[in-house]
């Protein structure tokens, strides 16, 4: 039979006392303790062998460590004692050592977090065919990042999942978003773990949401993230393929099929003749070619109608390259907004 024990502190002290070595222990009982010293009365149990009460015992961890040299355990022949040192030998010295390299690589070269202790909610150590969910997670943040303003009033974060991968991933997605969306606007640095505790002091709720069923028109594995300012809201979804590449769906109420990387730009317009034209003949004019285009529309009750160009350029577009566009809304634009992503492998 055995008994296992790993407590510290009054509630465990003496579990096992002379009282119950002497009245209620077996004669063939042997008693192992690598918990805590406090846990048995050591000399108890050192008149307990002398006595035969008990038939042999294995010490490795002391009241006092190291025990002093006239501990009545030292004189009697059925027992074991070691120094509770099996970290501090060569071999296991070498192994943590190992083991600690190896927690930093992957953390600073695929931000895994292997082991944290504080990180016990978290699924941080995705397999292949759900890391693509924490990185959309990601590049949907940061989009997301360039609605928000230091003025713009940021009240809360919140993620729908829906599918069978995503929902379980949702407090780390949430997490990995909120990151990209409030770091811009922060003197301090961030991380998956101490991003709730900041995001609250700054006053911003995080919620998360498990939806049964995708958004309507959309099917599959659907991430939405939608911040919420005193200016309005903004949401994007977000999904992964069988290609395991993320991809946008969806922009506020434009539908789309992009995939989010590079130097990006992101142009609300007014649905009329001319502005793709203007925005392309622009680009063409600073020297920069446009290697993709995205077009959608939103109809409004009124039956007017307000598009979305999403742009992938081959080079970085400077701010004043963009005020100076900016200042064509008389010719049907809106708004504009730049991001630069990494590039995804392929």
């Amino acid at each position: 039979y055995q008994r296992r024990v790993h407590g510290g502190g009054d509630s465990t002290r003496h579990l096992l006392n002379r009282e119950r070595l002497y009245n209620k222990c077996k004669p063939n009982l042997l008693v192992v303790n690598a918990s805590r010293g406090e846990v048995v009365d050591e000399y108890a149990i050192a008149d307990a062998l002398k006595d035969k009460k008990i038939a042999g015992a294995a010490i490795d961890v002391f009241i006092k460590e190291p025990p002093p040299a006239d501990h009545p355990l030292f004189k009697v022949e059925n027992a074991i004692l070691t120094p509770h040192l099996g970290a501090s030998t060569d071999e296991a010295q070498q192994a943590v050592a190992v083991a600690a390299c190896e927690a930093i690589i992957a953390y600073l070269l695929r931000g895994e977090l292997h082991g944290a202790v504080n990180a016990s909610n978290l699924k941080l150590d995705l397999p292949p065919e759900e890391e693509p969910f924490a990185d959309l997670a990601r590049r949907i943040g940061q989009l997301l990042a360039s609605y928000v303003t230091s003025d713009s009033g940021l009240t809360s974060i919140t993620l729908r999942a829906s599918g069978q991968r995503a929902p379980p991933l949702m407090n780390t997605l949430l997490r990995l978003s909120t990151i990209e969306i409030l770091k811009p606007h922060l003197n301090r640095s961030v991380n998956i773990i101490n991003i709730e505790h900041v995001a609250h002091n700054q006053g911003i709720t995080l919620i998360s949401i498990h939806e049964p069923t995708p958004p309507t028109g959309l099917y599959g594995e659907v991430v939405g993230i939608r911040v919420q300012t005193s200016k309005g809201t903004h949401r994007i979804l977000g999904t992964v393929y069988a290609d395991r590449l993320p991809r946008v769906v969806r922009v506020d109420n434009f539908s789309m099929d992009m995939v989010p990387e590079g130097c990006m730009v992101l142009i609300e317009n007014k649905d009329q003749p001319g502005v793709i034209g203007l925005v392309g003949t622009y680009f063409a004019d600073i020297g920069i070619n446009i290697a993709d285009m995205v077009i959608s529309r939103e109809f409004k009750p009124d039956g007017s109608a307000q598009a979305l160009m999403v742009l992938k350029i081959d080079s970085e577009v400077t701010s004043e390259q963009l005020k100076a566009l900016e200042d064509k809304k008389h010719q049907g634009i809106y708004m504009i907004k730049a991001v630069k992503l990494n590039l995804l492998t392929r």
